[in-house]
């Protein structure tokens, strides 16, 4: 999750398929015909989403520092003249 996310808009089911049309994950439907890892996967999407949402709560915190730390250089170092 450290790596940006991104969307193909030519892939969006929205944008895709007529309004009213039926659709199925393809997930679902390989768990139908004998997949066995779909509890697996969710399993390790779970571990996932809290390590991601720790990531981002690290990053939320770095960020606000590092914010602070360049406004408080800004106020140091700038002349009155230019401020």
């Amino acid at each position: 999750d450290k790596v940006n996310r991104v969307v193909c808009p030519q892939a969006l089911r929205v944008l895709r398929l007529r309004p009213g049309r039926r659709f199925t994950r393809v997930g679902r439907l390989a768990h139908e015909v004998g997949w066995k890892y779909q509890d697996t996967i969710k399993a390790l999407e779970e571990k996932r989403k809290v390590r991601a949402a720790a990531y981002f709560e690290r990053r939320k915190a770095s960020e606000a520092l590092r914010r602070k730390a360049v406004d408080q250089g800004r106020q140091q170092h700038s002349t009155p003249l230019l401020a």
